[in-house]
């Protein structure tokens, strides 16, 4: 058994009431300010909101992890719902908003990557599932007049033994939302799990196989314009000056702009964008790297292997091993530049509107894509909301600290006043996108 211990003014403050049901808010462990809540150990305690129960009998639980394919949907539902004693079939996830609530417990700010997804929400679900189940059982024994200890929650509901009596969650919810918040959250122990460790069903199993699933390609906006950018052939060459003649002959072309990224052509579909992108003639100023060639960087990588590296660590005298070695093996290990390849290609839509920005992407880096259009936008980040979809696959490849997919979408809804989907083809973040380092 494990126990947290949330002060009732800090779980009145961070808790909210809503109509039609109960909203859990807590302070919970991440990485410093441990002086915010003494008895949870060090890290940083910000209100979280991770599960609503409605009156419907619905329990969504929002995740503040991306789902690129790895089954996070699924595996961080399991831990809230373990602690919750919730009816697995009534659980629905929504994605998290951008919020400090929401960052990473130990990075500190809103991203997924480095398979830390589980392991660093595991505590924070728990406490979150662990709150609300006490919440409801001590509305439930409030109800009937008797101790909360002689009640028990099971499978969404809150049960008295003694005389059979039971509530369901969303009969107790409004109720729920009026108890005071308990001392202590106690966990359960690991031996009674029901879920946790057993094989489920993914969650998102049915919308990605009967075409309902929202990926960052499938959305679409009212007024909807697309746009297909024509980067650079170099990385960090300019614009020197380009041709928009032939483009704009192209029909459905209604746009052809210039922002930080290159020239982008605006239409009514893809499809036509990519046309108007191909009659583009555009000049570049290539810049320095112009004449990087690869195969001499391969030897000037080759020359720097042979010479002495940075020590991490020394133990024994490895020189002196190999120069008396019988036998000595020698092997080249080479790693090229790779493309990260998503089978979803890069693509973001954005809507600028004088008083906000709204953004829709498949993204690991909430935080900083936030961040960045606002900057591009000319926003408060508070004027600015990023709806976080379903990723056709991640690899660290949807967050990029610069945000530069983000950053294009956002200047071209800027410049062109509508909704702007822009979209990269599959050459496009071949040749162009982050590559993971060649060694």
């Amino acid at each position: 058994m494990s126990a947290a211990k949330v002060s009732r003014r800090e779980f009145l403050r961070s808790g909210t009431l809503v109509a039609g049901g109960l909203v859990i808010g807590l302070r919970l462990p991440a990485l410093s300010a441990a002086e915010e809540a003494p008895g949870l150990g060090a890290g940083v305690f910000a209100p979280n909101g991770f599960v609503r129960v409605g009156t419907d009998e619905a329990v969504t639980i929002i995740v503040n992890k991306s789902e690129m394919g790895q089954g996070i949907y699924t595996s961080l539902p399991m831990i809230l719902a373990e602690e919750l004693e919730a009816d697995w079939s009534r659980i629905r996830v929504e994605a998290a908003p951008v919020a400090p609530e929401y960052n990473h417990t130990v990075f500190g700010i809103q991203l997924t990557g480095g398979s830390t997804s589980v392991w660093s929400s595991f505590d924070q679900l728990r406490q979150a599932g662990a709150m609300a189940r006490l919440l409801l059982v001590a509305a439930a024994a409030q109800a009937w007049g008797v101790e909360a200890a002689a009640c028990r929650a099971e499978n969404g509901f809150v049960l008295h033994s003694a005389s059979g009596r039971r509530l369901s969650y969303g009969q107790l919810a409004d109720r729920a939302s009026t108890m005071p918040a308990p001392i202590e959250v106690a966990l359960k122990n690991p031996k009674d799990f029901k879920l946790i460790g057993k094989p489920m069903r993914r969650l998102d199993t049915p919308a990605k196989t009967n075409g309902t699933a929202v990926f960052g390609i499938d959305v679409k906006r009212q007024g909807m314009l697309t746009a297909v950018v024509a980067r650079p052939p170099v990385f960090g060459a300019r614009v020197k000056s380009f041709d928009a003649r032939k483009a704009l002959a192209v029909p459905g072309v209604w746009h052809v702009v210039q922002i930080d990224a290159g020239v982008a052509v605006v239409a009514d579909g893809f499809w036509p964008a990519k046309r108007g992108r191909d009659a583009l003639e555009i000049v570049w100023d290539e810049g320095p790297l112009a004449g990087l060639d690869s195969q001499a960087q391969r030897e000037q990588y080759a020359e720097l292997a042979q010479q002495p590296g940075a020590v991490a660590r020394r133990e024994g005298d490895a020189a002196a091993a190999m120069g008396g070695a019988a036998k000595r093996l020698e092997a080249v290990y080479e790693l090229p530049y790779l493309a990260h390849a998503t089978m979803e290609p890069m693509n973001c839509v954005a809507d600028v509107r004088p008083d906000g920005c709204e953004v829709w992407t498949g993204t690991q880096f909430q935080t900083g894509d936030r961040d960045a259009a606002a900057q591009a936008a000319g926003l408060p980040p508070e004027q600015v909301k990023l709806h976080t979809t379903l990723l056709g696959g991640g690899f660290g490849r949807r967050a990029v600290f610069d945000s530069h997919f983000v950053r294009e979408a956002v200047q071209v809804s800027k410049t062109v006043k509508a909704p702007v989907k822009v979209v990269w083809t599959r050459e496009d973040d071949i040749r162009g996108g982050f590559y993971r380092p060649a060694c």
